[in-house]
């Protein structure tokens, strides 16, 4: 950013492209070339171009990866995106956690979404801090494609995660899923129990007005208020 106030960041790129002329596998000053075109001065094919070379140094460097991903999504070319964010999944699952939205969307654009599943199921079984997110997602995708058996069984995978876990976050992230899918006893069941692990005040608020949403939903507005005034 200091480059670029001061006017220095061409005269920088100039450096960086006479020494990766130089020097093809000087990793720094290619790293410094893409920075600079993915970030600042929006010279999105010259970046594209720096990350070639360095994927060719490093194919599974998970920062190249996602850096793949956005260089992808900015030139609308929905299918290299999608295989760059399945090589990072891989390479690194909690990097390619952030990156959930732009993947999804490009194989909704390919008209291939059914795709992620797999891909997602694979990728909970490998980070167990990242299970529930990617369960509950998965059976999400499962139900939009019809398939809402298949869907259950993976939420009944994901709430045996949250209550190995006992995180609360992961308690919150599963009622939402629930209850937003229809499951309103299993999302009810599940927040009641997170309710009495504690939390911190964010988490604890947020449970709190999915439990009173949920109550209204089973036809309980008394115990709904009672959640609602714990919040006051």
């Amino acid at each position: 950013t200091a480059w670029k106030e001061l006017g220095q960041l061409p005269a920088r790129v100039q450096i960086l492209e006479k020494q990766a002329v130089d020097d093809p596998k000087d990793e720094a000053s290619l790293r410094g070339l893409l920075l600079i075109h993915q970030r600042f001065d929006g010279a999105i094919t010259k970046a594209d171009e720096a990350l070639g070379m360095l994927l060719q140094l490093k194919p599974a460097e998970p920062a190249y990866l996602a850096a793949g991903v956005d260089i992808a999504r900015q030139k609308g070319e929905h299918e290299r995106l999608v295989g760059f964010y399945e090589k990072l999944l891989a390479a690194d699952p909690r990097m390619a956690a952030g990156l959930m939205d732009p993947y999804l969307n490009g194989l909704k654009l390919m008209g291939k979404l059914e795709r992620a599943t797999p891909e997602l199921l694979k990728a909970a079984e490998k980070d167990a801090s990242l299970r529930v997110a990617f369960l509950a997602q998965s059976g999400e995708l499962l139900l939009r494609s019809g398939r809402r058996e298949d869907a259950v069984k993976v939420w009944d995978r994901m709430r045996m995660a949250v209550r190995e876990g006992k995180k609360a976050s992961e308690f919150l992230t599963a009622v939402v899923t629930l209850r937003r899918n229809g499951g309103v006893n299993e999302a009810w069941e599940l927040c009641s129990e997170a309710l009495k692990l504690g939390a911190d005040a964010p988490t604890l608020a947020n449970l709190l007005l999915e439990g009173a949403e949920i109550l209204d939903l089973l036809k309980k507005p008394e115990e709904s208020d009672k959640l609602l005034r714990e919040i006051l």
